[in-house]
């Protein structure tokens, strides 16, 4: 764990005292006497945290598994994984009463990082983060992940402690901040203030708007529309359905969208459909895009108290009934650095974390596919099509499965297609295991427990070689050596087949911090691919796909 400690009021570190107790830190000036005021930090990974000119205690809240205080030190005085980060200079102040948080997997790079009230704690409703947000946040990574147009100009409506603003401008996004509650609006700009200094851009706009009102709402489209307006927990009233309606309509460009994350509460009408037919009447569609997201929605921090999602928390996507729907968006063309999160953690820890992560899977279909049992068939089909096209006139005599897992390309595709042996590759024992017992009898020859990166030698060379769902596992360092590696266990006019999740924009890329997974852009696979020293026969997109699932794209290298 890092801690950067940003001190506005210390010129030189001989201005203040910092003492680290059993539990909690403390940063003081120097002779303070009166009471510090605390603060709590939640979630796990690196903070930064402001300190004001009364000092404070800083609380590690631990986990609510656990009934235990969490300790800065070792009890039996060993030094914790603590380092802090000392950061003179002038910026502004912190709110009261609120928690530094980090959202998991908020941004491209990971977490998010700003200021919430837990629930519990008294205080303006929009100094809390709402179960909806979860969805917001989760609708904006999927649509970014997809290869949308991240430059556009975003107005998050009733942003209250930003969540869904400040998710959408990690991912690229130009946002405005509104809310008509004075209350959240320290808070508010607080937040946007302190992610524009952390990303070096320049001052986010932070308004007081009220969108029941026509003549603000008049006003601000008097300034510009938008290409995208979020609303997250703004319909809490059934009388609120008509003016949200009326504003999107204001202010939304002809080729934009709008996304609501919105609660089903009782409040005396059907709220969603009291939604979808206001909308029409501003000449929007309205989808329900709720059950794509699943796969993208992460959970809040547990301190924070946030109820859970259920079945009544629900995401719509509104646009212009005629020309707005099918509306074609430019991929932002902008050069992005690769990221390389191992590097946060060493490579040693990122690859354990992947192989402990899935030797804790169910030896299964389902136990390799998250539970998407039915991906499975849809896989196969398509990949045996491209197999098929690109591999006409090519003989396979023996082949070999990377990341082979149970078996299921062995015995779903290469096993028809080979005409020899077929060697699997794959690093959890359990799961070789499960695949030696089904391939019994079969052409299946030799089963190696490794992992790609631990390739020395291959017991064969190869007509084909199938890497599916493994590169992203690997560091950049590693993805080049492999690719090498599986090069020289090429026969002549053999094929190397890749199959990835991927990005289909040029982000630099999609983090997993669960399984230590990195999803890379398709320019960035393809960059990686030639500088291996690969041509590229083909390459295909999986179109018989989930939208909730990440997309997927198939390789043919010679």
């Amino acid at each position: 764990m890092r801690l950067r400690l940003t001190i506005p009021w210390a010129g030189n570190v001989s201005d203040l005292e910092l003492y680290l107790h059993e539990s909690a830190l403390r940063v003081l000036p120097r002779s303070l006497e009166t009471e510090v005021p605390e603060c709590s930090l939640v979630g796990d990974g690196d903070f930064e945290v402001e300190v004001s000119e009364g000092g404070i205690q800083i609380q590690l809240t631990h986990r609510a598994t656990s009934t235990r205080p969490a300790r800065f030190c070792h009890p039996k005085g060993r030094s914790a994984q603590l380092k802090v980060y000392l950061q003179l200079g002038e910026v502004a102040m912190a709110p009261k009463k609120v928690c530094e948080v980090l959202l998991p997997m908020a941004a491209p790079e990971g977490h998010l990082q700003l200021q919430a009230l837990p629930f519990g704690l008294q205080g303006p409703v929009g100094s809390h983060i709402w179960p909806c947000a979860q969805l917001c946040a989760a609708y904006l990574r999927r649509r970014f992940a997809y290869g949308e147009a991240w430059a556009a100009r975003t107005l998050d409506l009733g942003s209250g402690c930003g969540v869904s603003g400040l998710v959408a401008a990690a991912h690229g996004a130009k946002v405005t901040f509104s809310d008509c509650d004075p209350r959240v609006l320290p808070l508010l700009r607080k937040n946007s203030s302190d992610f524009a200094r952390r990303q070096g851009l320049g001052t986010q706009s932070v308004l007081r708007f009220d969108f029941t009102s026509e003549q603000e709402t008049q006003d601000l489209a008097a300034e510009g529309l938008f290409d995208l307006i979020l609303a997250s927990d703004v319909l809490y009233d059934h009388r609120l359905v008509k003016p949200l309606c009326r504003a999107l309509a204001a202010l939304l460009k002809r080729t934009g969208e709008a996304a609501l994350s919105v609660e089903l509460r009782p409040c005396g009408v059907d709220l969603r459909a009291a939604v979808e037919m206001e909308a029409q009447n501003h000449g929007l569609n309205v989808t329900d895009v709720t059950d794509m997201l699943k796969i993208w929605v992460t959970p809040m921090p547990p301190e924070l108290q946030v109820p859970p999602l259920e079945e009544r928390h629900r995401m719509f996507v509104a646009k212009w009934a005629k020309d707005g729907a099918a509306a074609t968006r430019e991929i932002n063309e902008k050069k992005v650095k690769s990221q390389q999160p191992w590097k946060h953690v060493g490579e040693e820890a990122w690859y354990k974390r992947s192989l402990q992560f899935w030797s804790k899977q169910e030896a299964s279909d389902a136990g390799v596919l998250a539970g998407h049992v039915e991906t499975s068939p849809l896989d196969l089909r398509e990949s045996a099509a491209f197999l098929d096209l690109v591999g006409e006139n090519r003989p396979f005599y023996t082949a070999l499965d990377c990341g082979a897992g149970v078996g299921r390309i062995t015995e779903g595709l290469l096993l028809d297609r080979v005409s020899g042996a077929v060697d699997l590759l794959e690093p959890c024992a359990h799961l070789l295991q499960e695949a030696q017992e089904r391939l019994k009898g079969t052409k299946a020859r030799h089963f190696l427990e490794m992992s790609l990166q631990q390739i020395e030698q291959l017991p064969d060379m190869y007509d084909l070689i199938w890497v599916q769902w493994v590169l992203l596992y690997l560091t950049d360092i590693d993805f080049a050596t492999v690719l090498q590696q599986l090069r020289r266990a090429l026969r002549p006019k053999g094929l190397l087949i890749i199959k990835e999740n991927c990005l289909l924009n040029k982000s630099s890329g999609w983090v997993d911090h669960r399984d230590s997974s990195l999803c890379r852009s398709d320019a960035e696979l393809r960059n990686r691919f030639a500088e291996g020293g690969f041509g590229l026969v083909a390459q295909q997109q999986q179109q018989d796909w989930p939208d909730s699932l990440l997309p997927v794209m198939m390789y043919a290298l010679p």
